[in-house]
């Protein structure tokens, strides 16, 4: 880049500059998004939100804001009573337990899902999922498991309260809970952050000063 003698850009330049920040459309930055994504993922293939994000491009139109929902990381114990294998009657399994729990969680993944209102992700097969993604149990091979964690992640619907989603989790599955044991707990870490909505202007706004940042000092 041109500048002059005392650090001032030259007028080619500054042209110049105009022209690359003034390319910076929500068109060209959703192109963008959906190349990264698609740069990132290990098939090279799109997901649907990002197909979504291609075709919003293709029109050159965003809508008024990005939305997008959150998925707040959970643990989860499920308790039951330890036994040897050779006495395992007076023993009650933790995995047992754990089955109506799963269940219970899939259902309510379902009635989260059943009437989705924001109009881009009810275009989505599954626009807010509810995953449980690691399981383990027991203690070893000869004894009825006396206890089992599980991990997962919450789909929080866009606009919905992070409190009120955790808490109508947790009621799914104090409901499925059996007396053979103590209730189920959940607990949530991680990121834990709320469903958000930002308008497209200022993702703009926020790719123009990075672009600038680099015009100036280089990357």
């Amino acid at each position: 880049m041109a500048v002059g003698q005392h650090g001032r850009m030259s007028a080619a330049a500054q042209e110049a500059q105009d022209e690359v920040l003034g390319a910076i459309t929500p068109a060209v930055l959703a192109a963008d998004v959906a190349r990264m994504v698609r740069a990132d993922s290990p098939t090279g293939a799109e997901r649907p939100a990002v197909q979504e994000l291609a075709a919003i491009a293709e029109e050159h139109a965003l809508p008024a804001r990005i939305d997008v929902h959150d998925l707040p990381a959970l643990r989860g114990l499920a308790r039951g009573v330890g036994a040897h294998a050779a006495v395992r009657l007076p023993g009650v399994s933790a995995i047992d337990r754990y089955l109506s729990v799963h269940a219970a969680l899939a259902e309510h993944e379902r009635e989260v899902n059943a009437a989705v209102a924001h109009p881009l992700m009810a275009r989505l097969e599954l626009a807010y999922p509810l995953l449980v993604g690691r399981l383990s149990a027991g203690r070893w091979s000869s004894q009825v498991p006396d206890e089992l964690k599980f991990e997962g992640r919450l789909g929080v619907a866009v606009g919905a309260d992070l409190a009120q989603a955790r808490a109508a989790l947790e009621q799914a599955v104090a409901a499925a809970d059996d007396d053979r044991g103590p209730a189920t707990e959940i607990r949530w870490h991680s990121g834990q952050v709320a469903p958000a909505q930002t308008p497209v202007d200022d993702l703009v706004r926020v790719a123009r000063a990075i672009a600038l940042t680099i015009l100036r000092f280089g990357s």
